[in-house]
C-alpha cells in the first residue's frame, strides 16, 4: 500500500468514478454540500483522501470526488493505492465526528446553529465546519447564554425549533430578559400570568397540534408558531396559526441576522 498527494481535477475525478464498482449509495445531499464548499475555498488537505484496492476498484472517496466534479475545482488530496481489498469491510467504521466536534462547540449549541442554517438555505445543503463557525461568531453568545439561563431539559418546551425562536428574536433586538424568562418558566411548567398567545401556544404543544412530527418540516412549524408567541408584539392575540407566508418571513429574518 503505498500514498502520495495528487490534485484531481473534475476529469481525474470522473475518470477515478469509473472504477467505482460496488461503494456506498451516493448521498446527493452530502455532495452538494461539500462541492459549495469547495467552490466557497473551505477544501482543506487532510489524510483522508481517496484509496484504490489492489484491484483497481475504489474502495473510498466517491463523495469527495463526485463534489469536485460538480464544483468544476482542482482540489489536492492524498490517494492511497495497492489497498487490500479486505480492507473494504472495515472503512469508515469509527466513530463519527459531529459538527460540534469539529468546531468545538457543544452539541446543543450546535443543534440551534444547524437548525438556523437549514432555515436559511431552505433545507439545501448541510452546513460545513466553517459555516457553523461563522453561524457562531454571530449568534453563539446568545445561544449559549440560553442554555445557561435555562439549562433544564423538558423535552416538550426545549426543541429546537422553540430555542432557535428564541435566539433569533434576541438577535434582532428583541427583550432578552423577557424572552429567557418566558422561556425558562416554560421549561419549568411555571405557567402562570403567561401572555394569552404563549397559552395558545402551549396548548398547542400539549394538545400536539403545534408541529407535524420532529423532522425539517415540523420543525418549520413550530418555529414560526414560536416566533409568533414569544414576540412581545403578539401578547394580545390568543390565536396561533402557520402559513406558507409565515415561513417564508420566517427565513428570510433567519437570512438577515446569518449575513
Amino acid at each position: 500500500m503505498r500514498s502520495e498527494v495528487t490534485t484531481i481535477t473534475p476529469e481525474i475525478a470522473r475518470a477515478m468514478l469509473s472504477l467505482n464498482t460496488g461503494n456506498r449509495h451516493l448521498r446527493k445531499g452530502a455532495v452538494r454540500g461539500l462541492a459549495n464548499a469547495i467552490t466557497r475555498g473551505e477544501w482543506k488537505l487532510t489524510p483522508q483522501g481517496i484509496s484504490i484496492s489492489s484491484e483497481g476498484v475504489l474502495m473510498d472517496g466517491q463523495h469527495r470526488l463526485e463534489a469536485i466534479a460538480l464544483s468544476g475545482v482542482p482540489c489536492p488530496m492524498v490517494v492511497w493505492n495497492d489497498v487490500d481489498p479486505e480492507a473494504f469491510g472495515v472503512i469508515d467504521q469509527g466513530i463519527t465526528r459531529t459538527l460540534g466536534d469539529a468546531a468545538q462547540i457543544p452539541a446543543k449549541q450546535t443543534e440551534v446553529m444547524k437548525f438556523l442554517h437549514y432555515q436559511a438555505t431552505g433545507g439545501s445543503a448541510r452546513p460545513t465546519v466553517a459555516q457553523i463557525k461563522q453561524i457562531n461568531e454571530k449568534i453563539g453568545p446568545i445561544v449559549e447564554r440560553l442554555m445557561t439561563y435555562a439549562p433544564k431539559a423538558s423535552k416538550s418546551f426545549t426543541r429546537v425549533g422553540i430555542r432557535a425562536a428564541c435566539v433569533l428574536l434576541v438577535a434582532e433586538k428583541n427583550n432578552e430578559a423577557r424572552i429567557f424568562d418566558i422561556y425558562r418558566r416554560l421549561t419549568l411548567g411555571d405557567l402562570e400570568g403567561m401572555p394569552s398567545i404563549v397559552m395558545a401556544f402551549v396548548k398547542q404543544i400539549l394538545n400536539g397540534t403545534a408541529s407535524k412530527g420532529d423532522g425539517g418540516a415540523g420543525q418549520t412549524m413550530l418555529f414560526c408558531k414560536a416566533l409568533t408567541a414569544l414576540d412581545s408584539d403578539n401578547e394580545l392575540r390568543k390565536v396561533i396559526s402557520f402559513t406558507d407566508a409565515q415561513r417564508d418571513d420566517a427565513r428570510n429574518r433567519v437570512r438577515k441576522i446569518l449575513k
